[in-house]
């Protein structure tokens, strides 16, 4: 039964949410009353947006001096009160120094989704002193204590690329990848594994220099998360990366050059530690983490000594250390979203950092433009540091 309400309730504000008109901002009427800017969507009527925010057509029609039930403006004034109970599907908040989306959620007994789904002007950054509109439904059953989730979502295209590479040579060209993610997510009580599957695989060929390159990465992750309050959860972290065909440097009038091939490199990490963050930010401080890179392949040495810090003949070099791993996610509206990644490990004779950021432009929901940047630093490999810049539009979905 319990379960029938919980699915009846979130189909209803799934339909409010939908069938209304998104507000827009806060205002004032004469007598310093708060009022609320609806925005008019095609075909809506006046008793459906009355209904929705538990006023009556009458009282709609009063706040905005409308004579008859024709909607002549784009913007409706919604008369509210914060914390104003009501029939209507909605309630107003305002929000408090330092609050965040998963603290007005607690709040008001319902989830981030649906204040988001209300509030798209305000995706993860809230300021303090604003509005927002809450779902005003009943209390949903408790939230299943065991449950899992599974998504994917890839992203074919076509761009351009600018930077340099690891001997400090700068070049420019263009390139051909296709990146999918699969993810899944179990979570029991107090504890939570999450599961991350990604490839990226295509081509770059350089302008001027005649240098093709195969883009080639697959990697594997798994966090297993036990919170112990509401403001400490432990993790175990394992990752591997690899790729899983040959790559060489080419060069007009000379030879192919192997440099890199399955397992050759290959990186394996696992840390433990405690995770942070809120809405916007997550972060995974490794009070102990370990390294294992191994080059299988001699071909990749190439009359040298070292390959990726491996001594010719070892196969494997194991660095302990520390780390710091986050990651920021924010989205503006349903166009624009930003995303940026960090990743430190720390030894007691170097750092080794990968950061990456991506800042993404929708046409629509398949279509987007999209622009990384990378910066990495790895003893192992050069002195110098590696910076990309690359632009990308192209195909993506989501499921």
């Amino acid at each position: 039964m319990k379960l029938l309400l919980g699915i009846s309730f979130f189909f209803t504000a799934f339909l409010l949410v939908s069938s209304t008109g998104l507000a827009q901002s806060i205002d004032t009427l004469a007598n310093n009353k708060l009022v609320w800017q609806h925005a008019v969507q095609p075909n809506e009527q006046l008793p459906k947006i009355a209904e929705f925010y538990g006023l009556s057509v009458q009282e709609l029609k009063s706040a905005n001096s409308m004579t008859s039930n024709i909607i002549s403006s784009k913007t409706l004034m919604i008369p509210l009160a914060t914390g104003k109970e009501s029939d209507g599907g909605v309630k107003l908040h305002r929000v408090q120094a330092n609050e965040s989306l998963h603290q007005i959620a607690q709040q008001y007994d319902t989830d981030i989704l649906q204040i988001k789904n209300l509030n798209q002007h305000y995706q993860n950054m809230v300021p303090a002193g604003t509005y927002m509109l809450i779902p005003n439904l009943p209390s949903l059953p408790d939230k299943p204590t065991e449950g899992s989730r599974l998504s994917q979502q890839g992203f074919f295209s076509l761009g351009f690329f600018a930077g340099n590479d690891w001997e400090g040579n700068t070049n420019i060209n263009y390139s051909l990848n296709g990146r999918y993610r699969l993810k899944h997510q179990y979570f029991k009580k107090d504890l939570r594994v999450r599961t991350e599957f990604f490839g990226n695989l295509g081509f770059r060929h350089d302008i001027g220099k005649f240098f093709s390159k195969r883009i080639d990465r697959f990697e594997a992750r798994t966090q297993l998360e036990y919170q112990v309050n509401e403001y400490i959860t432990q993790f175990v972290y394992g990752a591997f990366r690899t790729q899983a065909f040959e790559t060489y440097f080419k060069r007009v009038n000379a030879e192919s050059v192997l440099t890199s091939t399955f397992l050759s490199p290959a990186y394996a990490r696992m840390s433990i530690g405690a995770v942070f963050g809120n809405d916007l930010y997550t972060i995974n401080l490794g009070l102990y983490q370990f390294k294992l890179t191994m080059v299988l392949n001699e071909s990749v040495y190439n009359n040298r000594e070292y390959a990726y810090g491996v001594a010719r003949g070892d196969r494997t070099r194991l660095e302990h250390g520390v780390s710091v791993r986050g990651n920021v996610n924010y989205v503006k509206d349903k166009t624009l979203s930003m995303l940026a990644n960090f990743d430190v490990f720390f030894t007691p004779y170097a750092v080794d950092l990968d950061l990456q950021s991506e800042i993404s432009f929708r046409f629509s929901k398949q279509i987007k433009v999209s622009m990384l940047t990378t910066l990495m630093m790895d003893k192992d490999i050069s002195d110098k540091v590696q910076f990309q810049n690359q632009i990308l539009t192209g195909y993506t979905f989501r499921r």
